[in-house]
């Protein structure tokens, strides 16, 4: 290993940050078909130009940054509907009540009954082509909220989560969140509501909706982003642990060499 690889590495993450993140934010601003072209051609252009100052690694590198554009594609639906949320002005998000074109909406005058709390697992039995078990098992949390203004009002809204963390926090807290993404179907529903309504038969119940909640349409922005940029930056991540290691391990090398002498 030669003394200034673990440098070299460094530099290269350094760099694969840098461009993700400018990536990023062009995946954010731009239309998906212009996004596309460009991050392909400006990530292109940033492995030629490590490639000719480094004269090695041409396969890494191409794979690592393929890699970040390929997640960033495979996200590109999520990241417009981002940048379609944030644009939305205040007055024109629906109230408590979903509406044809939104997939969000906010939430006032209701609240979590902790009463009305069903966990439930449902198991999923798979196989892939190869004949092996791919089974699994999901994990629900099923909160509904009722109206503060009339408790006795049917039940529509159903918050969902895999465990109960966040609906301590902000039990805890006081919070109560107000923004809310309507979750896609799932064959898993229909099982869930029915457990619920067998656990809770005289509770009345009206056309269901289920949700995920956040605090605010800033706080889903901001952590759905965070997540996203997160997933974009692992192969920066592996390249910087990759180069720290061989640094820390050039660093032990050289103070054993220093006592043995």
């Amino acid at each position: 290993m030669k003394r200034n690889e673990p440098v070299t590495i460094l530099f290269i993450s350094v760099v694969m940050v840098f461009s993700t993140y400018l990536g990023y934010l062009g995946w954010l601003e731009w239309e998906n078909s212009i996004s596309v072209f460009v991050s392909l051609l400006v990530y292109f252009a940033i492995v030629l130009f490590l490639f000719r100052i480094l004269r090695k690694w041409l396969v890494l590198l191409s794979l690592s940054f393929v890699s970040i554009w390929g997640l960033q594609f495979a996200f590109r639906v999520e990241l417009q509907m981002l940048k379609s949320i944030w644009e939305v002005p205040p007055q024109s998000i629906p109230k408590n009540e979903p509406r044809n074109g939104f997939v969000f909406f906010e939430l006032e005058g209701y609240t979590f009954d902790k009463n009305l709390i069903l966990s439930k697992s449902i198991q999923h039995r798979s196989r892939d082509s190869k004949g092996r078990d791919t089974s699994h098992t999901s994990f629900y949390e099923v909160i509904p909220l009722v109206s503060e203004q009339d408790p006795s009002e049917p039940i529509r809204f159903f918050y969902l989560d895999q465990n109960l963390f966040r609906f301590h926090r902000w039990l805890e807290l006081r919070v109560h969140p107000r923004f809310a993404k309507i979750l896609p179907d799932s064959t898993d529903f229909p099982i869930l509501l029915q457990s619920w309504e067998q656990r809770y038969p005289k509770t009345k119940k009206g056309n269901v909706v289920w949700i995920s909640l956040y605090e605010t349409k800033e706080d889903y922005v901001q952590s759905t982003s965070s997540f996203f940029l997160f997933l974009s930056l692992i192969p920066a991540g592996i390249w910087s642990l990759v180069g720290t290691l061989m640094l820390f391990q050039q660093m032990m090398d050289g103070i054993l060499r220093f006592f043995r002498s």
